[in-house]
Formats: structure tokens, C-alpha cells, sequence
């Protein structure tokens, strides 16, 4: 069985460019469009992975990660952020603070967000 990886992006290019990127490799993708979405969407089909943009309207990615990592039933869906911000202050509070399992930049090269997805998942 495919493996359900939910992209979080507000920017609907973005979403695309994930979904055709993870789809040709073999996953599932589920998609949302914001922070609230995500969360009901989490809990209706418990993803393997996520991979969430910070910057988003109404409730960024930071709030989504608190979030579902403060429930029991999502805290240990892997995470990886995707996001253009390139804070290194950022980068260390989502990797040591909040155990995000990877950050990568935006615009982002497909072979390595690939290999981070695959390592994550554990294939």
C-alpha cells in the first residue's frame, strides 16, 4: 500500500509541483490549502508524512506544528517543512525544538526532497 503524504501549502503551484513530484514516485498525496484544513484533514486520514509551509494565511505552519504536536494521536507524524524562509533561527527551532524531521528551501531541487521523503519514511 502507498505510503499518504499530506502537503500543506497555501500557493496552489506549489501544491501541484508536490503532488506530481510525490504521485510519480508512488505516494499518496492529500492536499490542503491552510492550517485549519490540515488539522481536520490529519485526523481523517492520518498521513505517514507532511510537508508544511510556514508561511501561510489565518494560521501559519508554525501553529500547525504546535498543534499536532501537542495531541497524542498526531505528535509522531513526521514532518518536514518547505518553505521559503531561510532563517537559520527558524531552521534550528523547527529541528531541535520541534523535531521536524527536515527543512528545505523553496525553490527546492526534486532529487534531494525526494531522498529526505524516502529517508523519512523509512524506504
Amino acid at each position: 500500500m502507498a505510503k499518504l503524504v499530506m502537503v500543506v501549502d497555501d500557493e496552489e503551484s506549489m501544491v501541484h509541483l508536490l503532488r506530481t513530484v510525490l504521485e510519480a514516485r508512488g505516494y499518496e498525496v492529500a492536499t490542503a490549502t491552510g492550517g485549519r484544513q490540515a488539522l481536520a484533514l490529519v485526523h481523517a486520514r492520518r498521513p505517514d508524512l507532511m510537508l508544511l509551509d510556514l508561511m501561510m494565511p489565518e494560521m501559519d505552519g508554525w501553529e500547525v506544528l504546535h498543534e499536532l504536536k501537542q495531541d497524542p494521536a498526531t505528535a509522531s507524524i513526521p514532518v518536514i517543512i518547505v518553505t521559503v524562509k531561510r532563517d537559520e533561527l527558524d531552521r534550528a527551532v523547527g529541528t531541535d525544538l520541534l523535531r521536524v524531521e527536515g527543512y528545505v528551501n523553496k525553490p527546492f531541487v526534486r532529487k534531494e526532497l525526494v531522498e529526505l521523503v524516502r529517508r523519512t519514511l523509512k524506504e
